[in-house]
């Protein structure tokens, strides 16, 4: 049985030190064998030191690479550059038309994207555009899904113990989070659609613009924190600003539209509930031993959502208001305040008016919020 050394190389590069473990390497070869791999294809990778990308390779995207470019798209009975532009459109790398790239799961998915194009379910730019949005999600909730398992098999030192538990982890969780990930997909979907419609039974649905209630939060100072702190506590920092502000915009009903590390995008239909988000946001920060202070900007009007995320006036104000606010402050367009009604508003107190003249915006009112009971 071979024992992998510093010697060999990968790519040029000298290759991790794996230790050679009869048990773990048994665990590894029983797993692969079920995948329909052979001891001669298993053989070979340990040979030239590549076991933990072959068997990566057939874990994640099981079978064999059969297929060319060209044989996919005779296949599927599409173009070959239609099949190109729906592999790059899902973030994939381009392959050369004659070179051996794709599964049997590669060849059903496109096969799958053709038959949508040719039944005329949708045109071949929405198919792409669909792609894009996938493909783009997708990379990030697979970045987002590596665990510990794959931080142990990363490092210089890692052994066959390391990756028979990495891949015999990823088999097992493979299907939950293909299920959890349909689960949550289907009822986005049927969120995404009440809100249209309810929004075209307020009246708000032309041309598919719905008024809104927009804020922005982020971290004051962050770069300069981020500079003082170890890449470890500033993932920490993040991801808990990441939960955060997720379980309080969804306490209040409305969407975390997007994070951006020191930022969180949040939408909500009731204003009400917008002023809320930003003054929680505020005080749960205010006081916190790392982070120094969050500044919110929140302004209402019409957006456009495109493909999850939200465009528009309205969006661009927020964000400049942000930018503007004081730490630990909620600012906000003036016509906010306006738009509570006298129930809503003895909740909040507002500070007196400020006109700011901004760069591609003009005059814009703002009034900063706060509790009643601060005032």
């Amino acid at each position: 049985m071979k024992t992998f050394t510093g010697d060999c190389s990968r790519n040029g590069a000298p290759s991790k030190e794996l230790v050679t473990d009869d048990t773990a390497l048994e665990r590894i070869r029983r797993i692969l064998r079920e995948k329909g791999c052979s001891d001669a294809e298993i053989n070979a990778a340990l040979d030239q030191d590549t076991l933990d990308l072959f068997a990566i390779e057939r874990i994640f995207v099981p079978g064999q690479r059969r297929f060319t470019l060209a044989q996919v798209a005779l296949d599927a009975g599409v173009s070959i550059d239609l099949v190109r532009k729906v592999w790059r459109a899902l973030g994939f790398v381009d392959v050369a038309d004659d070179e051996v790239a794709f599964t049997d799961m590669d060849r059903v998915a496109l096969d799958l994207l053709a038959s949508i194009v040719g039944l005329e379910f949708a045109t071949v730019e929405q198919v792409l555009h669909g792609a894009r949005v996938i493909g783009s999600s997708m990379a990030r909730i697979a970045e987002a899904t590596l665990g510990e398992d794959l931080d142990r098999l990363a490092q210089e030192t890692s052994t066959l113990d390391d990756l028979a538990e990495f891949i015999a982890t990823s088999e097992a969780g493979l299907s939950a989070q293909a299920q959890l990930m349909e689960f949550a997909w289907r009822h986005h979907i049927q969120e995404a659609t009440r809100r249209r419609l309810v929004h075209r039974d307020e009246g708000e649905g032309s041309h598919m613009r719905p008024v809104l209630t927009v804020g922005f939060a982020d971290i004051v100072e962050f770069t300069a924190l981020s500079l003082e702190l170890s890449a470890a506590e500033l993932t920490d920092v993040v991801q808990r600003f990441e939960e955060v502000s997720i379980d309080v915009v969804t306490d209040e009903g409305g969407r975390a539209i997007k994070m951006m590390g020191d930022e969180v995008l949040f939408a909500v239909d009731s204003t009400r509930s917008a002023l809320r988000i930003g003054l929680r946001l505020a005080d749960l920060y205010r006081h916190d031993e790392i982070v120094s202070n969050l500044r919110v900007g929140i302004a209402r009007g019409q957006v456009l959502p495109t493909d999850g995320d939200l465009f528009g006036p309205t969006v661009n104000l927020a964000s400049r208001l942000v930018a503007l606010g004081r730490p630990g402050k909620v600012l906000v367009a003036s016509d906010v305040a306006e738009t509570l009604d006298r129930n809503d508003g003895q909740e909040f107190a507002f500070g007196p008016i400020v006109r700011r003249n901004l760069k591609g915006v003009g005059e814009v009112v703002t009034r900063e919020c706060r509790w009643a009971d601060d005032s």
